[in-house]
């Protein structure tokens, strides 16, 4: 309440997460996490705060939640590569926001630069 939190780095994500940001902000960075079963649900709930969720682009995404006077971002939502662990995120943003991006690992963007 009235501050914030982050998840990020090396760090292991359970079955579900839950996350709660009351006037308040939140980061939630998925790219080093290993993740304890197949599928995991992460449950945001924003309330005139904000949560934000990063996940790499090989994971399998789906975003459902709802924003009332807020907004629930499912730019994300999609396939990953084959096998990939599936990330299910819900939850609600009331006069707040919940935004799910795609970005490379850490040292990937920097790989990838350097093979061009």
């Amino acid at each position: 309440m009235f501050g914030g939190f982050g998840r990020g780095g090396r760090w292991s994500v359970g079955r579900a997460f839950t996350a709660v940001a009351v006037m308040g902000g939140g980061d939630i960075d998925l790219r080093d996490a290993d993740f304890e079963d197949r599928e995991i649900v992460i449950r945001c709930f924003a309330l005139m705060g904000g949560v934000s969720v990063v996940v790499p682009p090989d994971l399998d995404v789906e975003v459902s939640g709802i924003g009332l006077m807020g907004g629930f971002d499912d730019r994300a939502t999609g396939p990953g590569t084959p096998g990939s662990p599936r990330v299910r995120i819900t939850g609600l943003a009331l006069m707040g926001g919940v935004e799910v991006k795609r970005k490379p690992r850490k040292g990937e963007k920097s790989r990838n630069s350097l093979e061009k």
